[in-house]
């Protein structure tokens, strides 16, 4: 594996990324049972599965998050992911490390590793993704309201 941290569509044919002030927002589709072998991303990750199944290893700890599981990674943690057999669609924030004001009260959330279920997130997500289909100035305005 290369060095360099590999960006959050690594392994996909299909996505849609929108840079805002402060943070990366991108919609991947992953095929059924890709494999991403072990990698870093240069920014913290807060990721939702919208649909099918993506399940990371971090270390020894395995991540297996179906839809409506959440999941962060910390900056530089390299991990690898395994898609489940129908694929897998994620909804994925990077923040900007350099944009502190927006990141103020997420640090222990950004910083470590967590898993989660939480529906009022996945619906968050979902209309995140709904944004990202026809992205203009009215979608940009919605996405960082959300």
């Amino acid at each position: 594996m290369s060095r360099r941290h590999q960006p959050i569509t690594l392994g996909s044919p299909r996505s849609r990324t929108a840079d805002l002030p402060g943070v990366r927002i991108s919609d991947i589709w992953f095929p059924p049972d890709a494999r991403l072998p072990r990698h870093t991303h240069d920014r913290a990750v807060f990721a939702v599965t919208l649909a099918g199944c993506m399940d990371t290893r971090i270390g020894s700890r395995p991540l297996a998050s179906e839809t409506g599981w959440v999941w962060t990674e910390p900056a530089g943690e390299s991990h690898d992911n395994r898609v489940g057999p129908s694929g897998a669609r994620v909804v994925a924030l990077l923040p900007d490390p350099a944009a502190e004001h927006m990141l103020a009260g997420c640090g222990d959330l950004l910083d470590g590793i967590h898993h989660l279920r939480h529906g009022g997130v996945a619906d968050l997500a979902r209309r995140m993704a709904h944004e990202l289909r026809c992205l203009d100035d009215a979608s940009r305005l919605t996405l960082q309201g959300l």
